[in-house]
């Protein structure tokens, strides 16, 4: 877990040098799903949780908090793990082979600043112009396209393109259909 710790860190400062490393590390798509992806949306849920408890705790129930916290978490890994399929099933498009492991350490390596922001931008709102930072995501994905996939060179951009936009997409539809959708239904 170190070792994940020491990436994210390169890849804020130096993301080739960081993706050439996280190349040469072999997981399966189990160990980064449940060790990486699952901590880093369940702490960053925990953070909205505290955040929103602080923030809102006069304005809102406890059970709303607690819902849309718990939302969050659900929309969160059922898009990732939605977007991993579909980007894998792509893959043999743009010229390589499926292979869903480097997917989903591209898209977790690529979504942590976004998650970090979430987390820090949730314990202390007025820091809400954090906002812009996840913008680089899309700058670390770019190297990682490059460098993780394998694509030939005429694929490179198209897959990029296509995960940005599906990236966006899937998160934007996961909100609104399940934390919007089933926190109205439910309180």
């Amino acid at each position: 877990m170190l070792e994940f710790w020491q990436n994210i860190k390169l890849l804020m400062i130096n993301p080739p040098k960081a993706w050439r490393q996280i190349r040469k590390q072999e997981q399966s798509f189990k160990d980064v799903f449940f060790k990486k992806v699952l901590l880093i949306i369940a702490v960053t849920t925990l953070c909205r949780f505290v955040g929103e408890s602080l923030s809102t705790a006069n304005t809102a129930s406890f059970l709303y908090i607690f819902l849309d916290s718990f939302l969050f978490f659900v929309y969160n890994v059922l898009a990732f793990y939605v977007l991993s399929l579909i980007l894998n099933a792509i893959l043999p498009n743009y010229g390589s082979k499926k292979n869903i492991a480097k997917v989903s350490n591209l898209l977790i390596y690529s979504l942590t600043l976004y998650y970090f922001v979430i987390s820090i931008a949730s314990l202390f709102p007025s820091l809400l112009f954090l906002y812009i930072l996840p913008i680089y995501c899309f700058f670390i994905l770019w190297y990682g396209v490059q460098q993780m996939l394998n694509l030939h060179e005429e694929g490179k951009l198209g897959y990029y393109i296509i995960t940005v936009i599906l990236m966006i997409g899937i998160y934007t539809i996961f909100y609104f259909v399940i934390k919007k959708a089933l926190l109205s239904l439910i309180v």
